[in-house]
């Protein structure tokens, strides 16, 4: 199928008329598969290929697509089987004029971005003018991108209920994380996913993940939902394929943590893995010599302890150690007085002197 457009060829411009009256209403993910449209004008389009582009499902961007076409930006036929078979792009401001040919039209389009300004949180207050409110959501998404944590806000139901109006992709993430959850959410659960979704910036289908991934993993409780999300929105995550390549990740981690301390019937915590993380990324650790580390805390002090673990990871830090050649290559001698092997290295490092300084 060859996405027609009424676009000029041989450039992707974005008309203004869509940044000043469109892409304020919609979620990030629906601009970003709008823009995408743009860009492939007179190229061969499915579904596949769009969820590709964009690193989301399909279902992802078909929901996308028909959320354009109930805004009049694009004509869409699908045929039996869901699949795309004709889309045009239309003129954005022959839509628009068309849109505000009637007094009641004008009014209808008033109420729904005006109502969003005031009472949703990523558009501009209604006294803010609309070059002004462009530019405070251009620093909003910067400081997210630095993975900055905006103030937890409170929505009244009447707010929660509009959101779920004018955004259908919401609704139906809501929707999918009751069948999961297995039961009705909450004023308060909502408000979380709420604020997760338009202050975070986390698309649905990475929320909708969220929770398969928590419940999967035997946790249920929002809170802990919460801090996961928190860790991913931290490290910049915020595409599908970004968190699946991290839980994939997690999972080798969570193993070789748990399995090394004997741990079993359970996952790393986000506090946990908010430590192996660091062990990761500040001390440059690979999993096998995490996981000896873990090893040799069982032996010297017969119990799981993440502080006594990351002692010895800085042992081998300071010493230049992040390979289990070079763990293995570093001497080691019995510890005198107490009958049991314990690990001291070049500098005769005492572990539980290092953790009382953790500690």
């Amino acid at each position: 199928m060859v996405l027609r457009s009424e676009v000029a060829a041989g450039q992707t411009p974005v008309p203004n008329l869509f940044i000043d009256e469109y892409m304020p209403r919609a979620s990030g993910s629906y601009v970003k598969a709008y823009l995408l449209l743009l860009r492939l004008e007179g190229k061969d389009v499915t579904a596949a290929l769009l969820a590709d582009l964009l690193e989301v499902s399909e279902r992802d961007v078909l929901r996308a697509l028909k959320y354009w076409k109930k805004q009049g930006l694009l004509e869409l036929e699908l045929d039996a089987s869901g699949e795309i078979a004709d889309m045009k792009l239309l003129d954005v401001a022959q839509v628009y004029r068309r849109s505000m040919q009637s007094p009641a039209a004008r009014e209808s389009a008033g109420e729904e971005s005006g109502g969003e300004a005031e009472n949703l949180p990523a558009a501009a207050p209604a006294s803010v003018s609309a070059a002004d409110g462009l530019a405070e959501k251009a620093a909003q998404e910067t400081d997210l991108a630095a993975g900055a944590i905006p103030e937890k806000k409170s929505y009244p139901p009447s707010v929660l209920e509009r959101l779920k109006a004018v955004d259908p992709d919401f609704g139906e993430m809501l929707f999918a994380v009751e069948a999961y959850l297995a039961h009705p959410l909450s004023v308060a659960e909502t408000e979380t996913f709420a604020w997760l979704y338009r202050d975070l910036g986390l698309p649905c289908s990475v929320l909708e993940y969220l929770v398969e991934y928590c419940v999967g993993g035997g946790h249920r409780s929002l809170h802990y939902m919460e801090k996961v999300a928190l860790n991913w929105h931290r490290k910049g995550l915020r595409t599908l394929a970004q968190v699946r390549e991290e839980s994939q990740s997690f999972a080798q981690d969570n193993r070789a943590v748990l399995g090394a301390f004997g741990i079993s019937g359970r996952t790393l915590t986000p506090d946990e893995r908010e430590q192996v993380n660091r062990w990761h990324s500040e001390l440059n650790m690979p999993s096998e010599v995490i996981a000896e580390a873990c090893r040799r805390t069982i032996a010297s002090i017969h119990e799981p302890n993440f502080a006594y673990a990351e002692a010895i990871l800085r042992a081998f830090h300071e010493q230049g150690a992040h390979t289990m050649e070079a763990v293995r290559a570093l001497p080691e001698r019995r510890k005198s007085g107490r009958g049991k092997k314990n690990f001291y290295y070049e500098r005769s490092v005492d572990y539980d002197a290092i953790l009382q300084q953790e500690v």
